[in-house]
């Protein structure tokens, strides 16, 4: 299989299981991530999911170039898409080198956790070439300049750089990387994870918006969530002075 997925509990474990190619993600691979997103998005038990990569060598390579060959001898290219696959928080467990597409891959989830040895690159200008994703959402996380150094030199990025400009929200010794990110994924699962998820629509949705278009979106936004069990929870469960029971609901 070229990737694993697997539920404990309320999170969902999503491996790209290639270390033969590094991870490379190929057309077959991608479609089997598609859908195991798409499963983990309906599913009203899961509310979390990590993704990683198999082995130690890399979290993933990018795209597999054999499938990418006719594409580019084509010279056209589909719509590029950014919009995320579910508003349900997603973990990048980065455990090794992340390149390319690979980078990509991490920026569409919505927190990134890399162990010591891992490594960033954007290598498509090496190629004559941009990464599609990367341009538009680099710039958001970690602001133009250091996104228009990244993506236009294409140089090699440590873990540790990575995580003083803001790419990277932990870095963490590769053998606790996985028990971090399982953490990290349970203590977003404390929260109303309705909560959760209306933050990261709001967050997205309203960036780059005028404040009064955006406060607009905030406010329905708000209104549907306040209409939801787990908003009467919470504060019941505060005055009642117990651990609220959020039911996604």
């Amino acid at each position: 299989m070229a990737i694993r997925y697997e539920k404990r509990g309320r999170i969902a474990y999503l491996t790209i299981n290639r270390p033969e190619k590094r991870n490379a993600v190929d057309f077959a691979t991608q479609r089997e991530l598609s859908e195991a997103m798409a499963d983990f998005d309906r599913d009203d038990s899961c509310w979390v999911l990590i993704l990683t990569g198999a082995g130690e060598q890399a979290f993933s390579a990018g795209g597999d170039l054999s499938d990418w060959k006719e594409v580019w001898e084509r010279g056209t290219i589909q719509r590029t898409s950014v919009d995320p696959e579910t508003w349900k928080p997603t973990i990048a467990a980065i455990n090794g080198l992340a390149v390319g597409g690979g980078v990509e891959r991490a920026l569409r989830c919505d927190f990134r956790l890399a162990a010591e040895h891992a490594r960033f690159r954007f290598s498509e200008v090496s190629l004559g070439l941009i990464p599609p994703v990367g341009v538009l959402l680099l710039p958001r996380l970690i602001g133009y300049a250091h996104a228009l150094e990244a993506l236009a030199l294409g140089e090699w990025m440590t873990a540790a750089e990575a995580y003083r400009i803001g790419l990277v929200h932990r870095v963490v010794p590769s053998t606790e990387l996985m028990a971090a990110a399982t953490a990290f994924a349970e203590r977003l699962c404390q929260n109303g994870p309705l909560a959760v998820r209306t933050v990261k629509e709001i967050l997205w949705s309203t960036l780059g918006q005028p404040v009064e278009v955006a406060s607009r979106y905030s406010v329905l936004a708000y209104q549907r969530l306040l209409a939801s069990e787990d908003a009467r929870e919470g504060p019941r469960a505060w005055f009642e002075r117990r651990p609220p029971r959020f039911q996604a609901r």
